[in-house]
Parts: structure tokens; sequence; C-alpha cells
């Protein structure tokens, strides 16, 4: 009887280790024509450039914009700093995060009714990339 939980046990660890090795990769965004590629380990998605509101795009930093923090979160994955899936912003809005730290934070409103929290190596030429491409 013991050894059946010490299986189950051991397939459960391993289980959890598998997902936070898979999910640990850094997503990755590409912004075309179309609109704004996300990637991470999970999936992909495409936000079409039209749904985007890359004039309202902004730099932000959760010290210094402590409302727009993610508060709860829907559907996703929290380990350590890094924050992926759908979560409640704290000043109620609903936000698709894809962060790696908390700060140098790309926003981007939609015109869904929700917002992105992106976090890209060199945030500045990833927002004028941004707003040049989807114009």
């Amino acid at each position: 009887m013991m050894l059946w939980y010490y299986v189950v046990s051991g397939l459960v660890a391993s289980s959890a280790i598998v997902l936070v090795i898979l999910n640990y990769r850094k997503p990755t965004f590409a912004v075309t024509r179309d609109g704004l590629r996300i990637s991470n380990s999970f999936f992909t998605r495409i936000i079409p450039a039209a749904e985007l509101r890359t004039s309202d795009a902004i730099i932000i930093d959760f010290a210094q914009f402590p409302m727009m923090s993610p508060k709860w979160r829907l559907a996703g994955f929290h380990f350590w700093r890094r924050q992926s899936g759908w979560y409640v912003l704290k000043n109620g809005e609903r936000a698709l995060l894809f962060l790696t730290r908390h700060d140098q934070i790309i926003y981007i409103p939609t015109n869904k009714g929700y917002s992105i929290l992106l976090t890209p190596e060199n945030p500045l030429q990833f927002l004028a990339s941004m707003t040049k491409r989807t114009l």
C-alpha cells in the first residue's frame, strides 16, 4: 500500500516540475503588420493590429502605477516573477499578461475590453517598432 503512495507522489511531483520547466521559457513577442504575435511554451496567440490601440501604449512600472499591477489570476501561471495568462488588475481591468519582471512593462490597451502587459527585452525599441508597424 505504501509503495502505491510513493509512485503516485513521484508522478505528481515529476509532472509539476515538467510544467514549471516548460513555462519557464521566456515568452517571445513579434510585431507584424497583421498584429502582435505572442508565443510561450504552451501556446501562440496573434492579436490583430485592428484590435490594438498602439497610440495609447505606454511603458509602466508597477512601483509608479500600482493600480495597473495584477490582483487576481483568472487563468494562467505565476512562478516567482514570471506571470502569464489572464488576470484582473487592481484597477478592475482584465489583462493578458506575459511578464518576467515588474518594471519596464509595455501596457497596450485593446478595443476588446482588455489590455496586454508584456516585458520584452528592449521595451523602448519594442514600443517604437509596434507603433511604427501597426499604424
